[in-house]
């Protein structure tokens, strides 16, 4: 019982993708340090209304350079289903942007959820493409996003199991001094049917679900004292 209970978190996981923003779509310069919550995910119905799935996580990122940044996160809702779920990953800039178009950067990461009932473990490498535009204090990014599960064998009578899992993302930001506030909306999963999955994701398609997401973070560095005034 423990391990169904076990293996449907982690489909849940996988469908939620990391339960989180993409992190760090503009790398930060060298040097600085943000440290950041985020709280939301799929769309669920509840007593007749839509609403995000409460998920949350902590997360930090290191300016390795100017356009390699390294990060890790927490995620807390999977603590209370005694599961540790984490993440490490780097993103790089990859494309400098001028004008119209967009700077654009990827993103590496491992996922790693342990159950810490019996110590079972599954980790979930990601990838990410993201560009995005830069205008004073606002930001607008897109992107697109898969995590891959290499235990779709051993999960499939529990959920799809399906190999890759996609996404597409669109966000907005504002920075607010040495803060960052923003939302994110993904399309998940979209080759992914919903109707056997563990929770009542709304998709009218019934493939994947839409997941609405919200994050802030405080910037510690010299970007902070200075991108409010570009």
């Amino acid at each position: 019982m423990i391990r169904i209970y076990f293996l449907a978190f982690c489909l849940m996981a996988v469908f939620s993708f990391s339960c989180s923003t993409n992190r760090f779509v503009e790398p930060l310069d060298k040097g600085e340090l943000e440290i950041g919550a985020n709280g939301g995910g799929p769309l669920l119905n509840f007593g007749g209304s839509s609403i995000p799935l409460p998920l949350s996580s902590v997360y930090a990122g290191y300016g390795y350079s100017d356009d390699l940044t390294l990060y890790g996160g927490l995620h807390i809702t999977s603590l209370a289903f005694k599961t540790l779920q984490l993440e490490a990953g780097a993103r790089k800039k990859l494309v400098v942007g001028h004008s119209i178009y967009p700077s654009v950067s990827g993103a590496l990461a491992v996922n790693g959820i342990v159950s810490l009932r019996d110590g079972a473990t599954r980790v979930f490498p990601e990838i990410a493409l993201n560009p995005y535009w830069r205008y004073g204090r606002w930001k607008t990014y897109t992107g697109l996003q898969a995590w891959f599960d290499f235990y779709k064998f051993s999960t499939q009578n529990y959920g799809y199991g399906g190999f890759f899992v996609p996404a597409i993302s669109f966000g907005q930001t504002v920075d607010l001094a040495d803060w960052e506030i923003g939302i994110e909306y993904k399309r998940l999963a979209f080759n992914v049917p919903s109707e056997n999955s563990v929770v009542g994701y709304i998709v009218p398609s019934g493939i994947g679900a839409h997941g609405i997401y919200l994050n802030a973070s405080k910037c510690f560095g010299y970007k902070a004292k200075t991108k409010i005034d570009e």
